[in-house]
Parts: structure tokens; C-alpha cells; sequence
């Protein structure tokens, strides 16, 4: 008897433990955001910033940039895409990909988008020059047409004279086509598109803190944009995303992020206006939350009648795409080396942003597109799950504090 009714009790209190957790989820959710305000509300200096990505006080204002269609479609050397489809191939494929890429590969790598934006933000205007950008993509057994697919669209929706380059990083990949052919098609976007691809590889694999950190090296932009190696942006999205840091370089933000299925490789992107947030709970485990209310009071205060389309801050990211100055990257500290493989570095640089004077905003006027795959592709090393990081992540965050 006694014996049942511990049981209960450890059932009763591991219960709790758990409302009480979800419970101070949201006031960790409402407080980020209230303390900010405090700290916002306060007259903030002017940054001076080194080199070409100090701000220009004569700076002409522009509307942002649509982009090219209807391109005669270029497509991966191997593509068959004038056969008759072939379900068995993309059966074979999908279990080393864990998506569709037997289809990818007969889709045109610079394929037209339906441009989603809200009406309003298509009448923003944006300073010229607000700096150099740096594209960092990190590769690790990748398809070519996925992550030329990316880079394509990036070239074709982003303004030439802020687009700076492509590093494109890979963390010791093993499969040949992510190699070889790989570095040949950065060398055909290279010379034919008037972008420089560097094609950089790691002859083992390091993670993707490591091969992030390392990327950033490369780089010689004034901004470093992070986009998993499976994406396709959409019209108008570099400028959004970084006028918040040309006005202040300790800004960090991301896009808002659509789906790519990973099945049919259709975009499916929402035309309301975004309406979560990233955050965490006690465990650390990242979510989406609903915007809290204070912050869209905030932003109706700060913007007025275009504060739908307003930066929306945020405690946390989801970690794959954002955009962050060289210069605040490197202050930050980079990312934490000693994380293996991935999971948990997003909650971990979200925390390392706000507590180091930074702030992490979401831009409803930027829009990438993603491939959430269907499953993993590969294994984490040395035998640790992802959820080790979040314990890591604690011990690391009470040093901080």
C-alpha cells in the first residue's frame, strides 16, 4: 500500500513540476520582452562603426528589390528531367536524402516563386548602401540541386550591390556529388552569375557550431547571412532583414520561414501576417509561442499604421536562418565550439544575445522558404542525442550569469 501510494505522489509531482514549468514558459515569454521595453524606452547613443558599414547620413531611400523571373531555367548536369518520372528512383533516393531530391534534381535551380509579402511591405522604402553581405551556407552530404537552388535565389531576389558573396562550407562531407560536383557548379555560379561561390571544405566533420564559426572566418562581408543549404528565399527579402542592423549593429534577426515540402518540393507560404515567436521553457526546449500582447501594443506605439509589418522581438530563434553584423558576431564570441553536430545553439546565442546587450527581432517582411525533411539523414556523433546540448546549455548559461 505504501509502495502505491509513493507512486502516485511521484506521478502527482512530476505533474506539477510540469504545469508549473509551462506556466513560467509564458512569463519568461512576457518578461524578455517587458524588461526590453524598459531598456528601449531609455535615449540610446549613436554607434560608430568601422569601414563601409558606417552609417551614411546622406543615404538615398529606395524601394526593395523585386527581383528577375521567367530566367531560361538552368538545371543540375544530371537532371533528367525531360523523361518520364520514375517513382522507384525517388524511393532509392529519399532514403539517403530523406527528401524528395530525385524530383529536386529535375526542377530548375533558378525556379520563379509566387512573391507572398504583405501589400504594405512592398511600399517600404530601404537606405541604399547598408552594407556588404555575406551568404554562409554550410553543407554536410548535401544534394547540389537543393543548395544551388538557394543560391540562385538569392542571387536573383537580392540587390548585387548588397550582395557581397556565397561561402559555402563543407563540414567533411563523403558523399561525391557533395564534393566534386559541388565545387564545380560554385565555379560555374562563380563565373557565369558575377557572385564569387567559395567553395571551402573540411576534410572531417565538425558540427555545425564549428563549421559556422569556422565559415565566418571567410567571410568578408559586413554582414553574415546564415541560410541552411536548403532553402529558397523570396522576393524582397534582404533588405527587411537587414535594415535592423544597418540601424544598429547589435541587432540580430530572421526571416519569416515557409515550408518547402519535402515530398512534392511546392513552396507554401502564408499571406497573414506572422503571429508567433520563437522561445524556450525551463527546459530549454525551443517552441513557437503566440506574439504577447505588450509587444504589439509596443509596436503599434513605435510604428503606427505599418506596425503589422514591423520587427517583432523575440527571446529566441530557431537557429537556421538569421542575420547577424561580422562585427557583433565576433563579440558574441561566436558560436560554442565544444557543441557537437547541432541542436540547442539556437536557445544558447539567443540567450548569449540579450544577456550581451543585443537584440533578436523577427522581420515580417523578409519570407525564406525551408525543406523540412523526413527524418534525418545522417546520425549525431559520438553517441549523443540532441537533448544532451540543452543540459549543456544550463551549465553554460549559469556561468554566464
Amino acid at each position: 500500500m505504501k509502495l502505491r501510494r509513493r507512486v502516485i505522489l511521484l506521478f502527482a509531482g512530476a505533474a506539477a513540476v510540469y504545469i508549473v514549468m509551462t506556466l513560467l514558459n509564458v512569463r519568461i515569454d512576457v518578461e524578455i520582452v517587458e524588461r526590453s521595453d524598459e531598456v528601449r524606452n531609455q535615449p540610446v547613443q549613436p554607434v560608430q562603426q568601422p569601414g563601409k558599414f558606417q552609417r551614411e547620413e546622406e543615404n538615398i531611400l529606395i524601394p526593395p528589390y523585386a527581383g528577375k523571373s521567367d530566367l531560361p531555367p538552368i538545371y543540375v548536369p544530371w537532371s533528367d528531367y525531360k523523361e518520364p518520372y520514375r517513382k522507384e528512383k525517388e524511393d532509392e533516393l529519399h532514403e539517403s536524402y530523406r527528401f524528395n531530391k530525385y524530383l529536386s534534381d529535375r526542377i530548375p535551380l533558378n525556379r520563379n516563386v509566387d512573391d507572398t509579402r504583405a501589400k504594405s511591405c512592398l511600399k517600404q522604402m530601404y537606405p541604399k548602401n547598408m552594407g556588404k553581405v555575406s551568404i554562409v551556407l554550410i553543407s554536410y552530404n548535401e544534394a547540389v540541386s537543393v543548395v544551388f537552388r538557394t543560391i540562385y535565389s538569392a542571387i536573383n531576389r537580392s540587390p548585387r550591390h548588397l550582395l557581397h558573396e556565397f561561402v559555402l562550407y563543407d563540414d567533411g562531407s563523403i558523399w561525391e556529388e557533395s564534393i566534386g560536383a559541388m565545387k564545380t557548379e560554385a565555379d560555374r555560379v562563380t563565373q557565369h552569375q558575377g557572385v564569387p561561390v567559395r567553395f571551402i571544405r573540411n576534410t572531417t566533420r565538425g558540427g555545425l557550431m564549428r563549421a559556422r564559426t569556422e565559415a565566418a572566418k571567410y567571410a568578408t562581408g559586413d554582414i553574415l547571412v546564415y541560410l541552411d543549404s536548403h532553402c529558397e528565399v523570396l522576393p524582397g527579402w534582404l533588405e527587411p532583414l537587414i535594415e535592423p542592423i544597418y540601424k544598429d549593429y547589435t541587432a540580430v534577426t530572421c526571416p519569416v520561414i515557409d515550408t518547402i515540402d519535402w515530398k512534392t518540393m511546392a513552396i507554401y507560404s502564408d499571406v497573414n501576417p506572422i503571429s508567433a515567436i520563437g522561445s524556450f521553457n525551463l527546459l530549454l526546449n525551443y517552441n513557437w509561442y503566440p506574439i504577447p500582447q505588450a509587444e504589439q501594443d509596443r509596436r503599434k506605439r513605435a510604428h503606427g499604421a505599418t506596425w503589422d509589418i514591423s520587427p517583432i522581438r523575440s527571446p529566441a530563434m530557431a537557429g537556421g536562418l538569421f542575420a547577424i553584423s561580422t562585427r557583433y558576431f565576433h563579440e558574441l564570441g561566436e558560436y560554442d565550439t565544444q557543441m557537437n553536430v547541432w541542436g540547442g545553439e539556437n536557445t544558447e546565442i539567443s540567450i548569449r544575445i540579450w544577456t550581451c546587450g543585443g537584440s533578436l527581432l523577427f522581420t515580417p517582411c523578409s519570407k525564406v522558404a525551408h525543406v523540412f525533411r523526413h527524418g534525418y539523414p545522417y546520425d549525431f556523433q559520438v553517441g549523443l542525442s540532441r537533448g544532451v546540448w540543452c543540459c549543456y546549455v544550463i551549465h553554460y548559461h549559469a556561468m554566464l550569469t
